[in-house]
């Protein structure tokens, strides 16, 4: 699993004249409709700031240049939001993660969201995975750059073909990467914002230096992001894996807390605890396991 891609990664859109030649068949015209013309560019802007979310914002601009270009600084906001994880909860359940939410780490719901989530199982009669499933978001797209028209189209049962070809084209075409997610683990520091813990970069650098196959790809494969996958798992569901059975893979150590990726001078003093050689040991087991089974 990698979650590199949601921590440090930025878009930018782009004005639909950068590419004029390109879009003049693609993004149609405003002077086609009377009315689009005669609406307040506030208005126009107003309406794309109540979008719930930067699909159906994004989707909306897409119909004509001129609510591209009043709307895109919208889309792009709310674009860079809902793809970056930084300062998020995470946690990573499985169906048979508890039976009951007194079962689940603490860290996962606080006392209302318990609270709610046990009224709800007991309204709906389901169990707390498939309650979770239902009241959590999982928006964050996959893919942002090539996932959205596709996704908002289907939401709506509303597909045709060309029309799909040409939203999609238009989206790669306005949409630009200008940061890579992919950030050197040396010097940086991978830090719990909730239990104030960190994994140094560099402690996971020297982990693999010199190391024979397969540990010696762990570095190669994995960035410092994705060691929060170590820290975010719970089930209480045993397999008698050795990936289970070896390691606190499945103990929810970091369930619910919040992360980013920051350098190790940026720090302040006291009162963070350094989890590096524990969430590691961890890692290193889980990866040489997982290399064993090919």
């Amino acid at each position: 699993m990698e979650l590199s891609r949601f921590f440090g990664r930025r878009f930018k859109l782009l004005p639909a004249s950068s590419f004029a030649d390109k879009l003049s068949s693609e993004i149609h015209s405003q002077g086609q409709s009377t009315l689009v013309r005669r609406l307040p560019s506030e208005l126009i802007v107003a309406i794309f700031e109540s979008c719930d979310e930067y699909r159906t914002a994004a989707c909306l601009a897409l119909t004509c240049k001129l609510f591209w270009d009043l709307g895109r600084l919208t889309v792009e906001r709310q674009l860079n939001i809902a793809t970056d994880w930084t300062g998020d909860r995470l946690a990573c359940i499985g169906d048979y993660a508890a039976e009951t939410v007194d079962e689940l780490p603490k860290g996962i719901l606080n006392d209302s969201e318990r609270a709610f989530v046990d009224d709800y199982i007991r309204t709906e009669n389901c169990g707390v995975f498939g309650a979770l499933m239902e009241l959590c978001s999982f928006e964050v797209p996959l893919n942002p750059v090539s996932d959205l028209p596709w996704i908002r189209h289907r939401d709506i049962f509303y597909e045709v073909d060309d029309d799909l070809r040409t939203a999609m084209y238009t989206w790669l075409v306005l949409v630009e990467e200008v940061v890579d997610a992919k950030i050197s683990p040396e010097g940086m520091v991978l830090p719990d914002l909730t239990a104030r813990q960190y994994i140094r970069g560099n402690a996971f650098i020297a982990k693999c230096q010199g190391a024979e196959r397969p540990l010696s790809l762990w570095r190669e494969w994995w960035d410092l992001q994705d060691l929060i996958i170590l820290g975010i798992c719970y089930s209480s569901h045993c397999t008698m894996l050795r990936s289970e059975s070896e390691t606190s893979l499945l103990h929810g150590l970091w369930s619910g807390h919040r992360f980013d990726v920051v350098e190790e001078k940026t720090l302040t003093a006291g009162g963070w605890k350094d989890v590096s050689d524990q969430l590691l040991h961890v890692g290193q087991r889980l990866f040489e396991v997982d290399c064993d089974c090919y």
